[in-house]
């Protein structure tokens, strides 16, 4: 597990390291979907979190999709990549 803070003060995600080539890394609400590390598309500002803390999440994730395209980053509302990871299966 690990911190994602922002968009609620406790925010964790969860790293699955022996699912696919880099594994896979649940965020939740972190973000909505895959555009927000992909595109740089913030959705609205977190209701109840750190703006700041929030923007630094999403910039961290970007940077692992950069760096290791084989990590799944799915964040729970996004469609498309939980269909990829259903592929992977």
């Amino acid at each position: 597990m690990l911190p994602l803070p922002g968009h609620t003060d406790g925010h964790l995600g969860l790293w699955l390291p022996g699912a696919g080539a880099d594994g896979v890394l649940l965020v939740g609400d972190a973000v909505w979907n895959e555009r927000a590390f992909t595109h740089g598309e913030l959705p609205l500002p977190p209701l109840r979190g750190d703006r700041e803390a929030y923007e630094g999440v999403v910039r961290e994730l970007t940077r692992l999709h950069r760096e290791r395209p084989d990590l799944a980053i799915v964040p729970s509302h996004c469609t498309a990549s939980l269909e990829r990871i259903r592929g992977r299966g």
